[in-house]
């Protein structure tokens, strides 16, 4: 098994008409070769935060996501990617204008093309 983990991070000194995110961060941990007899499996969890600010101010509030995915070769140069996502204040909307938490189910399909010389 061969494992990694990652930590980003971005900030922009902005007004929000020209960038709502004022900044992010994001960290997580990726294990390759999840599965034995599989070796181009891959297990990720991660977590990303961005806080926007709102019109007129430089203040405002935070989106938060949690996610977890899955790549699984099918065949050659062919993988599918289940992920799962759950975002915590979505559009990262201040007090009063809120949306709920929400629950996202991606399936990525992928197929990684190589020209040979």
């Amino acid at each position: 098994m061969n494992w990694g983990v990652f930590l980003q991070g971005g900030g922009a000194p902005n007004a929000a008409a020209v960038s709502p995110v004022n900044a992010y961060v994001g960290a997580g941990l990726r294990l390759r070769h999840f599965i034995p007899d599989s070796p181009g499996s891959t297990l990720s969890l991660g977590m990303a935060r961005a806080w926007q600010r709102q019109s007129g101010s430089n203040t405002g509030a935070a989106e938060t996501s949690l996610e977890v995915n899955f790549k699984q070769p099918v065949f050659k140069d062919f993988y599918i990617q289940p992920d799962l996502q759950y975002i915590i204040n979505p559009g990262a909307n201040g007090p009063g204008y809120t949306l709920p938490n929400a629950f996202v189910a991606i399936i990525r399909l992928g197929w990684h093309y190589h020209l040979h010389a």
